[in-house]
């Protein structure tokens, strides 16, 4: 049984609504796309539940057709048909996903995959499966895992194949959200000319709408008004003059959001570019003078240029990857003012400045300045991540520690937690004495009493930090690579604020590797 349809969701609308979307807006209703080949048939009819899952699912009643799935699942679980189980998992990961359930989107999705890929020619499903993981991934803003999982799916297609061109709508979605416009063109353009050769009308005007926005939000006022007027005419033509993509089409077409300005912002463009490439190559010194060049070029469209406080923000981001905190700061709070301007003081766009602002404030050990503007970025950043997203985690532990910081939070010690402090102290007196072997076993300590009662907080962080730095000064230096690798993604999480201790640990942790390797050349 072949599953031959995938959903994606309309993030070009998305985009296409926020660039044209007056201040005030609260909501709008975006459509599902659902991209067929010619001959697609439904993912399984062998169950009466798969079924009606997927007619449910359909219907928008995602709560029965969540029920259903899992029936189905459960059912085709009793039996050995290991395609039939692979494909429920698939409708169920679906399901989950219009739910926003993400991670048990992906979970379904990952055991869907495991199968598919045993199989001897499984590379078209297998591109589906991967693209639909892609889209969880950049729905939780991990853009670079989802970047990776649609080259990948890209890589298993060719051009002639079914949902192909659906593959490249997506890459060119992340590529826009990354800031990496060059690419974002290229492979929206490469999908439109896909599209056309295999008469898969949905995804050509998606990606038209997409170079839509690209072309209107960046300056290129020619092309942009090509494109909305032949996208126009192709919406008409293919889906009726009452599609819901008209609305926000009509909108990019008369509203202003154009940039009435004679000045080319081809320059603009290639700087955000480069300075997404030298992100991705992890050169932050490279990435800041990129983006230095691209604040300079957008500073001639005006502050009502929506390109400015865009390369602003990355610019502060380069700031605060080479802990140039003091330099971050201003930048950011240049962008927040620039965008409370244009779309008021509770968009959504100002999320990810006020927490980054916050994470530079907080690094500064500027506790107080930091702690108001996490209060106002944390309700802003519920509203656009997931629940259950690892970033909004590390966004309100750092508010938290903010509070404690500032007094507004106190947390009562127990007789465990006292312990454990005085098994910190010991270690620390031991440290400075020294006696690191002594810390060792203090710390070592300290760990059994935190892991009983707080095995996934900052204080298990704190005392895995400190115990890997005591072993690596009491040159066990295998104890040490494996405690502070363990350490460090738990500082991230939980201590974020603690950017400068969480490089100190990375030293660390290379001086134990290091070291290892030089004892295993002396001994070989």
């Amino acid at each position: 049984m072949l599953v031959s349809r995938f959903t994606v969701r309309a993030t070009l609308f998305t985009l296409l609504f926020c660039v044209v979307a007056p201040a005030n807006a609260q909501s709008v209703t975006l459509p599902i796309i659902e991209v067929r080949s010619a001959d697609d048939k439904e993912d399984v009819l062998d169950s009466s539940h798969q079924g009606k899952a997927i007619f449910l699912m359909q219907s928008g009643q995602l709560e029965e057709a969540r029920r259903e799935a899992e029936t189905a699942l459960s059912e085709a679980k009793n039996g050995d048909n290991k395609q039939v189980i692979a494909s429920c998992y698939s409708v169920l990961g679906k399901v989950y996903r219009r739910q926003n359930r993400y991670h048990e989107s992906l979970d379904c999705y990952q055991r869907a995959l495991e199968y598919w890929q045993t199989q001897p020619k499984p590379d078209f499903i297998v591109a589906q499966i991967l693209n639909n993981m892609g889209e969880e991934y950049k729905s939780m803003g991990a853009l670079d895992k989802a970047l990776g999982l649609l080259l990948e799916a890209k890589s298993k297609m060719t051009e002639d194949q079914a949902n192909y061109c659906a593959i490249l709508e997506n890459l060119g979605s992340v590529h826009f959200l990354k800031n990496n416009f060059v690419e974002a063109e290229k492979n929206w353009q490469a999908a439109v000319s896909a599209a056309r050769k295999g008469y898969d009308r949905r995804s050509e005007v998606d990606s038209m709408s997409g170079l839509a926005v690209l072309y209107s939000k960046y300056g290129k006022k020619d092309e942009a008004e090509a494109m909305v007027k032949e996208t126009i005419e192709k919406v008409t033509a293919y889906f009726g003059p009452s599609d819901q993509r008209l609305v926000n089409l009509r909108r990019l077409e008369t509203q202003n959001n154009v940039v009435q300005a004679n000045k080319d912002s081809s320059a603009f463009i290639k700087h955000m570019s480069a300075g997404a490439a030298a992100n991705q190559k992890g050169d932050a010194a490279a990435a800041e003078a990129s983006y230095m060049s691209a604040v300079n070029e957008s500073e001639k469209f005006g502050d009502n240029f929506e390109g400015l406080p865009i390369a602003l923000n990355n610019l502060a981001t380069a700031y605060g990857q080479q802990e140039k905190f003091s330099k971050a700061v201003p930048v950011y709070e240049r962008a927040i003012r620039l965008i409370e301007k244009t779309a008021g003081s509770k968009s959504t766009k100002l999320a990810e400045p006020l927490n980054a602002l916050a994470i530079a404030l907080a690094s500064q050990n500027k506790y107080a300045e930091a702690e108001p503007v996490m209060k106002r970025a944390l309700p802003l950043l519920e509203q656009t991540l997931p629940t259950n997203s690892p970033r909004l985690e590390q966004s309100r532990q750092l508010y938290k520690f903010l509070q404690i910081k500032t007094g507004k939070l106190r947390k009562p010690l127990n007789s465990g937690s006292k312990e454990w402090r005085s098994m910190l102290d010991a270690g620390s007196v031991a440290m400075q004495k020294g006696n690191f072997t002594q810390a060792v076993s203090s710390y070592k300590s300290a760990l059994a009493i935190i892991q009983k009662s707080h095995p996934k907080s900052s204080f298990m962080a704190t005392t895995l930090s400190l115990l890997g730095v005591a072993y690596l000064r009491a040159e066990q230096y295998k104890q040490a690579e494996s405690t502070l690798t363990s350490a460090i993604p738990m500082c991230e999480q939980y201590n974020p604020a603690d950017v400068q201790a969480v490089s100190l640990l990375k030293k660390a942790l290379a001086v134990a590797k290091s070291k290892q390797k030089s004892i295993k050349l002396l001994t070989e």
